[in-house]
Protein backbone atom coordinates (compact mmCIF):
# COMPACT_ATOMS: atom_id res chain seq x y z
CA UNK A 1 0.00 0.00 0.00
CA UNK A 2 2.73 2.20 1.03
CA UNK A 3 4.53 2.24 -2.75
CA UNK A 4 0.65 2.66 -4.11
CA UNK A 5 0.37 5.99 -2.34
CA UNK A 6 4.09 6.96 -2.92
CA UNK A 7 3.47 6.41 -6.42
CA UNK A 8 0.16 8.54 -6.62
CA UNK A 9 1.24 11.30 -4.52
CA UNK A 10 5.04 12.06 -5.67
CA UNK A 11 5.28 15.09 -3.41
CA UNK A 12 5.71 13.03 -0.45
CA UNK A 13 8.75 13.83 1.30
CA UNK A 14 9.08 11.43 4.59
CA UNK A 15 8.30 8.15 5.06
CA UNK A 16 8.52 6.54 8.69
CA UNK A 17 8.57 2.90 8.52
CA UNK A 18 8.65 -0.01 10.68
CA UNK A 19 10.50 -3.16 10.51
CA UNK A 20 7.76 -5.57 10.88
CA UNK A 21 4.51 -5.07 8.26
CA UNK A 22 2.57 -7.79 6.38
CA UNK A 23 3.97 -9.09 2.71
CA UNK A 24 6.97 -6.64 2.96
CA UNK A 25 8.96 -5.48 5.89
CA UNK A 26 11.29 -2.16 5.94
CA UNK A 27 14.11 -3.12 4.57
CA UNK A 28 12.47 -4.06 1.66
CA UNK A 29 9.94 -1.43 1.31
CA UNK A 30 13.10 0.97 2.04
CA UNK A 31 14.75 -0.94 -0.73
CA UNK A 32 11.98 -0.52 -3.31
CA UNK A 33 11.75 3.16 -2.67
CA UNK A 34 14.94 3.95 -3.41
CA UNK A 35 14.94 2.47 -6.49
CA UNK A 36 13.26 5.33 -7.94
CA UNK A 37 13.53 8.29 -5.01
CA UNK A 38 17.08 8.91 -3.63
CA UNK A 39 17.46 10.34 -0.30
CA UNK A 40 18.03 13.55 -1.43
CA UNK A 41 14.10 13.51 -2.45
CA UNK A 42 12.60 11.00 0.14
CA UNK A 43 13.95 10.86 3.53
CA UNK A 44 13.14 7.59 5.33
CA UNK A 45 12.89 6.86 9.31
CA UNK A 46 13.09 3.58 10.25
CA UNK A 47 11.51 2.26 13.68
CA UNK A 48 11.47 -0.80 15.62
CA UNK A 49 11.25 -2.28 18.72
CA UNK A 50 14.53 -4.32 18.27
CA UNK A 51 17.62 -2.30 18.28
CA UNK A 52 21.55 -3.62 17.69
CA UNK A 53 21.98 -4.53 14.45
CA UNK A 54 18.47 -3.15 12.82
CA UNK A 55 19.87 0.23 13.44
CA UNK A 56 23.04 -0.36 11.16
CA UNK A 57 20.81 -2.75 8.49
CA UNK A 58 17.92 0.40 8.05
CA UNK A 59 20.55 2.73 7.41
CA UNK A 60 22.74 0.32 5.22
CA UNK A 61 19.69 0.02 2.53
CA UNK A 62 19.03 3.24 2.72
CA UNK A 63 16.92 5.13 5.69
CA UNK A 64 18.03 8.64 6.83
CA UNK A 65 17.57 7.72 10.19
CA UNK A 66 16.04 5.11 13.02
CA UNK A 67 14.38 4.80 15.98
CA UNK A 68 14.27 2.59 18.59
CA UNK A 69 10.67 1.95 20.13
CA UNK A 70 9.28 3.24 21.88
CA UNK A 71 9.93 6.39 20.96
CA UNK A 72 9.52 9.49 23.34
CA UNK A 73 7.60 11.82 21.49
CA UNK A 74 10.12 15.14 21.29
CA UNK A 75 12.89 13.29 19.86
CA UNK A 76 10.35 11.41 16.89
CA UNK A 77 9.48 15.47 16.25
CA UNK A 78 12.94 16.55 16.43
CA UNK A 79 14.32 13.90 13.95
CA UNK A 80 10.93 14.37 11.61
CA UNK A 81 12.07 18.44 11.15
CA UNK A 82 15.44 17.70 11.27
CA UNK A 83 14.93 15.21 8.28
CA UNK A 84 12.53 17.83 6.44
CA UNK A 85 15.21 20.65 7.09
CA UNK A 86 17.95 18.74 5.17
CA UNK A 87 15.68 18.08 2.39
CA UNK A 88 15.13 22.16 2.31
CA UNK A 89 18.33 22.66 2.57
CA UNK A 90 19.35 20.23 -0.38
CA UNK A 91 16.55 22.04 -2.37
CA UNK A 92 17.77 25.40 -2.21
CA UNK A 93 21.42 24.74 -2.94
CA UNK A 94 19.65 23.55 -5.79
CA UNK A 95 17.93 26.02 -6.77
CA UNK A 96 21.40 28.07 -5.67
CA UNK A 97 23.61 25.94 -8.29
CA UNK A 98 20.77 26.60 -11.23
CA UNK A 99 20.58 30.12 -10.88
CA UNK A 100 24.85 30.40 -10.81
CA UNK A 101 24.39 28.01 -14.26
CA UNK A 102 21.86 30.18 -15.49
Amino acid sequence: QALAVLAEHNDIRLVITDYNMPNLDGFGLIEEIRAGKPKDQVAIIGVSAEGGGQTVRFLKVGANDFLVKPVEVEEFTCRVHMQLDILDLVAHCRELVAKANA
